[in-house]
């Protein structure tokens, strides 16, 4: 089984994005330094990738973060989820974002904060991404990692009122959206079976 990069690189520029996900977690602090305040536009231009496995791992790994608790989060990283999910069925190019979308800004304080507190755990999930079982995380096998990541993400917003509500679902799209990044079929399948787990927590924490 051969390591993989993590998001794939397009080119050797120093400003493309690292092929590690903790890298990457980096790579937003660093990109941002002397900005008050981040634009989720910063961030998705940061990842320089066409690929939809980087595209949607970006607003899932946001979600389940300590960054993902910033007010709003939980809706527009929902948002973005549908909207990547639901383009990468159809499109092989880089997703469609509305500007109202990528206009959300925060503070680069909470970026900062929520990557030192995410990057430990990270870099120990690294350990165990590799290429294998190839065959699970491509072809029409999208098919249904979109739909279900359409319909996880909606959850998004009524748990938005729940405190970490958001993380049962989050935590399954993120091992999606990883397994197709890194081509990790084990990844994808462990994304089957934490949906259904989170199907089971979302309907006991749900608020209404």
């Amino acid at each position: 089984m051969n390591k993989p990069n993590l998001p794939d690189k397009n080119n050797d520029s120093s400003d493309s994005a690292p092929d590690s996900l903790s890298g990457l977690l980096t790579h937003f602090v660093d990109t941002t330094e002397g900005q008050d305040k981040v634009k989720i536009v910063h961030l998705l231009d940061s990842l320089d990738s066409r690929s939809h496995g980087p595209m949607l791992l970006f607003p899932a790994i946001i979600a389940i973060s300590p960054i993902g608790m910033v007010p709003g989060m939980s809706v527009i990283t929902g948002t973005l989820i549908i909207l990547i999910a639901g383009q990468m069925m159809f499109f092989s190019g880089k997703p469609w974002i509305p500007d109202k979308l990528e206009d959300f800004e925060f503070s680069r304080e909470k970026l900062t904060s929520g990557v030192e507190k995410t990057k430990p755990w990270v870099k120990m999930f690294e350990k165990v991404v590799y290429n294998r079982f190839e065959f699970l995380a491509g072809g029409a096998v999208i098919y249904p990692i979109a739909i279900i990541s359409i319909l996880l993400a909606l959850s998004f917003y009524p748990l938005a009122f729940v405190p970490l509500g958001v993380f049962a679902p989050g935590f399954a799209i993120t091992m999606f959206a990883l397994g197709l990044t890194a081509r990790d079929g084990l990844l994808v399948a462990f994304g089957f079976v934490l949906t259904a787990v989170a199907i089971g927590m979302v309907w006991f924490a749900w608020p209404f």
